[in-house]
């Protein structure tokens, strides 16, 4: 099932247009600079950059792919698992992310080791367990980055909640349900900290 790409930009410029009080066009026209400014007031040109408001960040953020049972607290993914690996890279190259996240757990980097090949980009590694460093560091993206962030079923709705998104069908402890390896939670955040959120699935079969 495809990702609908085009419903997140959507989604951007609607919530862009609505942060904003001047998104209705005005149809008079302008008067001339020198008659609207008092010496030492800031041109039109820098009075707009100080009101528009700056890009939003775009996140992808999914679970890693399936993992091995191995009895170890770090195991490989599976057979499959490399499979969605790669249907996650094929997917998201029109994405065009410009920041990848994962944990230090081999699932994860290994979820993302074949979308790093294809946009040359080295992955942030972030302990799992460190709430606020993943918090810090998603929040200081700069305006217009579009990252994919791989995480865990126990640390990825957390992390949506912390940003201002929410996520729909945990556990009754408020994670993913340990056999869902599919979704794909959408979150837009703006620089007035406001965010939004949804979900859907993604290559729900990889093979």
């Amino acid at each position: 099932m495809p990702i609908r790409l085009g419903s997140l930009l959507s989604l951007v410029l609607a919530a862009g247009c609505a942060a904003r009080a001047d998104c209705p066009e005005t149809t008079t026209p302008p008067a001339p600079a020198s008659a609207l400014r008092s010496p030492g007031e800031p041109s039109p040109s820098e009075t707009e950059q100080a009101a528009t408001p700056a890009a939003p960040v775009l996140l992808l953020m999914v679970r890693h792919a399936e993992k091995a049972d191995d009895g170890t607290n770090d195991p490989p993914l599976t057979e499959q698992g490399r499979e969605r690996a790669a249907c996650l890279a094929a997917l998201l190259q029109g994405f065009a992310p410009t920041h990848l996240f994962a944990t230090t757990y081999q699932r994860t980097r290994a979820t993302l080791e074949p979308l790093a090949a294809a946009t040359k980009l080295e992955p942030t590694l972030i302990d799992a367990k460190d709430g606020e460093a993943w918090q810090r560091a998603l929040r200081e993206l700069p305006p217009g980055a579009r990252a994919v962030v791989v995480g865990h079923s126990n640390t990825l709705p957390a992390l949506v909640t912390a940003l201002g998104g929410r996520t729909s069908g945990l556990d009754a402890e408020g994670n993913i349900p340990h056999d869902e390896y599919d979704r794909l939670v959408h979150v837009v955040t703006y620089g007035s900290g406001q965010a939004a959120s949804y979900d859907t699935r993604y290559c729900t079969n990889p093979r």
